[in-house]
């Protein structure tokens, strides 16, 4: 049997509990008799169901289907204040930075020592430093500001954290519950945003805007914050028909052609056929730009040297559109070694997958602009409206993203690099989670030609080893003039190029 761990106690009776299950989030909820399911661990052998009685765990009469979305909505008590840990982080920098001493006297060991605060964070602490910033907890007790500087990176969305009975987590996919994680509703950074599609106003920047606290802020997207994500919308206004102004304190930052982390290169690239349909991983990764873009945020705190300009994709040029209006090129005939044996690639087939973005109503005492407050309507009630997805426009000869920052793997490609890939079960239809895919060049014309791939041949991008290698050397050294790569990281990547031999 399978069982599943619930994170709150159930409250009696147990008739107000009520257990659904569905195929797909947009299916309608098919009840799971009371008799099937119990509050209760699952035991073995003959006396698996009903189990033994516990307050904390589901046994589900048969077990699980992973082909269903299990629901479970029940009365429940003793909530953790989850949002306390905002407070606690404003407070702890707050203190490091400017006490001489707490308040029983423990003296401030770093006392007079930090001129600056920069904060950072990664997918979901990114997400947290986001709401942090919205929520209003940069401004100190004292009224002076905690970080003079947030980078927020690979982070599309907020931390649900400050709700009764919050859940600060979770991914997105197209059969994942958008109800169980923190993606209420959008908001862009400005502090005068507008939410047409709900009728809200006021983006992240709206309480710091109002206490002069707002600190340098860096946001970075890959492409899966675009797919899984429902990142556009801070790019975007609510119905993805043009671009958004950006507060003069922000920048974001885009890194083209990317999954949601990952070393990159061509050895971290795996295939398991049964999982994912194509290769899983992107050859072009963001570590180096980060590295870069962090300095950058140093120097415009520290020394108030600006950064580069926001690199995004814009409605207005075409380069960030509707995922149905994408053009890739055709990828055929190509090959992985799967356990020492060369396994025939499919050829990729655009499906239009992507992660929507649905209004939902939560009951009057939700703050959905907040992520704050008590649900009162669980499940809660769908509104019909759905806020624009939009995604990055590819390259029709190479079917890379383009626009954005582009890496060197990304300027001089051994391969395409795709933001999202298929799992491969049967019966389930989905994107593979946070994770992209990768389909490499052949690498003679006669080779893409035969095969009848559109994409152009290493052999017609490079000719030699020697090209291969001028090309990489000059997409690093334009980056460092840049300021998007740091001098020391283009140095590796033209050595691994001339270490990498991908043409005789």
């Amino acid at each position: 049997m399978v069982e599943y761990k619930a994170d709150f106690v159930m409250l009696k009776p147990k008739n107000m509990a009520k257990a659904t299950r569905r195929a797909n989030e947009t299916d309608a909820r098919v009840p799971v008799p009371a008799s099937d399911w119990k509050f209760a661990t699952c035991d073995t052998g003959a006396n698996a169901f009903p189990g033994t009685p516990s307050p904390t765990s589901v046994c589900l009469k048969d077990g699980f289907d992973p082909a269903y979305l299990y629901e479970l909505v029940y009365v429940a008590k003793d909530p953790k204040v989850m949002g306390v840990g905002l407070a606690a982080l404003r407070d702890t920098v707050s203190f490091f930075r400017s006490k001489a001493a707490d308040s029983i006297g423990t003296p401030n060991p770093l006392a007079g020592r930090i001129q600056y605060t920069l904060g950072q964070g990664t997918s979901q602490s990114g997400n947290a430093m986001k709401t942090f910033l919205h929520l209003g907890f940069n401004q100190a007790l004292d009224g002076g500001k905690v970080f003079d500087g947030v980078f927020a990176h690979v982070a599309a969305r907020q931390t649900h954290i400050n709700t009764r009975f919050a859940v600060p987590g979770g991914g997105g996919g197209l059969r994942t519950d958008h109800t169980a994680f923190g993606q209420t509703a959008p908001r862009g950074l400005d502090k005068d945003y507008m939410d047409d599609i709900s009728g809200r106003q006021g983006g992240v920047m709206k309480r710091c805007a109002a206490t002069s606290t707002c600190p340098k802020f860096f946001l970075g997207l890959s492409g899966t914050e675009f797919w899984q994500l429902q990142g556009s919308p801070v790019l975007t206004d609510a119905n993805g028909t043009k671009d958004l102004a950006q507060p003069d304190n922000a920048r974001i930052y885009y890194y083209a052609s990317t999954q949601h982390g990952g070393a990159g290169g061509t050895a971290s690239i795996g295939y398991a056929p049964t999982r994912a349909t194509y290769p899983t991983g992107t050859v072009v990764h963001f570590n180096d730009t980060f590295r870069a873009l962090f300095l950058n945020l140093e120097d415009w705190v520290v020394r108030g040297t600006l950064p580069p300009a926001s690199q995004v994709p814009k409605v207005a040029d075409g380069t960030l559109v509707r995922p149905e209006a994408l053009a890739f090129p055709a990828m055929k005939g190509l090959t992985w070694a799967v356990g020492g044996v060369q396994t025939a690639i499919p050829d990729f087939s655009y499906r239009g997958l992507y992660n929507n973005f649905p209004l939902f109503d939560f009951g009057p005492q939700y703050v959905p602009q907040d992520e704050s407050g008590i649900a009162t309507i669980l499940p809660p009630r769908n509104l019909g409206r759905d806020y624009a997805i939009m995604v990055p426009q590819v390259d029709a000869s190479t079917g890379l993203t383009r626009t954005g920052i582009r890496s060197v793997e990304a300027r001089a490609p051994l391969g395409t690099s795709i933001e999202f890939n298929y799992v491969a079960t049967p019966g389930i239809t989905d994107l593979a989670n946070l994770t992209g895919s990768y389909i490499p060049f052949h690498k003679t014309r006669a080779a893409r030609l035969a095969a009848g791939d559109a994409r152009p041949s290493l052999e017609e991008l490079y000719g030699t080893q020697e090209g291969y290698v001028a090309a990489v050397t000059e997409a690093a050294n334009t980056l460092v003039a840049q300021r998007l790569l740091l001098q020391r990281d283009a140095d590796g990547q033209i050595a691994r190029a001339k270490a990498t031999v991908v043409l005789p």
